[in-house]
């Protein structure tokens, strides 16, 4: 299990990576993850948010955790014949999946006001 997001000094992320099983992991600013430009050099980016994009992303990922946790718990209560924690959980994990698609979205938009800020385009 990858460790919880945590602040890190002068407002730097981890460089968020999916695994397999679909849950982020973290890495410090300064570990690159292999790039190589276009003459095989090693190429360094940092990432750097500000707390509120932190904050976005930490609550995407504790939510991502909370989905994850009730589908496992959803298995236990099936096993179980437990109907009404089956109910409870499946309103559960379909309420926090709806919060996650708002969260995305609010997450993007941030992304792409920050990107036109800095005067990115997209290719």
């Amino acid at each position: 299990m990858s460790e919880p997001l945590r602040k890190i000094k002068n407002h730097e992320i981890p460089q968020l990576l999916i695994n397999g099983a679909g849950t982020p992991l973290a890495l410090p600013s300064h570990v690159t993850c292999g790039a190589t430009g276009l003459m095989g050099e090693n190429m360094t980016v940092k990432n750097e948010v500000d707390d509120l994009m932190y904050d976005w992303i930490n609550i995407l990922k504790c939510k991502s955790d909370g989905v994850y946790a009730y589908k496992r718990y959803l298995a236990d209560a099936e096993k179980e014949k437990s109907k009404c924690c089956e109910v409870l959980l499946n309103r559960l994990i379909s309420e926090d999946s709806t919060q996650i698609l708002e969260v995305k979205r609010h997450v993007l938009g941030l992304l792409e006001k920050d990107s036109k800020a800095r005067g990115y385009t997209a290719a």
